[in-house]
């Protein structure tokens, strides 16, 4: 059986982090990325069970996080690439803001910048 990987995860995660509805989100992202398509965005937000799912690469993940971090006001243009290093560093950071969703106290893109400060 099909694991998700660490890349879907996470943008999952990150997504999960604005609680922007899915149409939103890649509203927004095909704004940023006009390469991206709604089906491929809508593949990498899926579960593994779904027939339309896609596995992420870090090239996605890099588009993710210039998308959240433009909804938050970060400055992204620096950013080139994301190391595996990187998703798994920022991975552990978001399954503890999810988690702790409720005790934080802060606002969605509060969450967000939490989640981005160790990646900038």
């Amino acid at each position: 059986m099909e694991k998700e990987n660490k890349n879907n995860r996470l943008i999952k995660g990150l997504w999960s982090l604005t609680g922007l509805k899915s149409s939103d989100y890649i509203r927004m992202a095909k704004q940023i990325h006009p390469d991206l398509t709604g089906s491929r965005l809508r593949g990498l937000m899926s579960g593994i069970a779904n027939s339309n799912y896609r596995p992420a690469t870090n090239y996605d993940v890099f588009q993710c996080v210039v998308v959240v971090s433009h909804w938050v006001g970060i400055d992204s243009d620096f950013v080139e690439t994301v190391s595996d290093s990187a998703v798994e560093t920022l991975l552990d950071e978001v399954d503890r803001l999810i988690a702790n969703a409720d005790t934080h106290g802060l606002s969605n893109q509060d969450r967000v910048k939490k989640a981005l400060r160790n990646f900038f």
